[in-house]
């Protein structure tokens, strides 16, 4: 993944979409979130550096930032 090249559309904070792609022992890091500013959408364009199969995804919320839908 070419975490440098990240982009995100509807993020609060500038480059904050980038935070949140790291190693999983940093997967309990409040620190590392996105928020929208636009409406309940973020949207991720993640390049990466060689042909990739992607097997799972995993989205965190903590609580009372639930998304109501994903």
């Amino acid at each position: 993944m070419d975490v440098a090249n990240i982009q995100s559309l509807n993020e609060c904070k500038k480059d904050s979409g980038k935070s949140v792609f790291y190693e999983i022992s940093e997967k309990y890091n409040k620190q590392n979130s996105c928020e929208s500013d636009v409406d309940s959408e973020l949207i991720f364009v993640i390049p990466f550096n060689s042909r990739v199969k992607i097997l799972s995804v995993s989205v965190l919320s903590y609580s009372g930032f639930e998304a109501q839908t994903i």
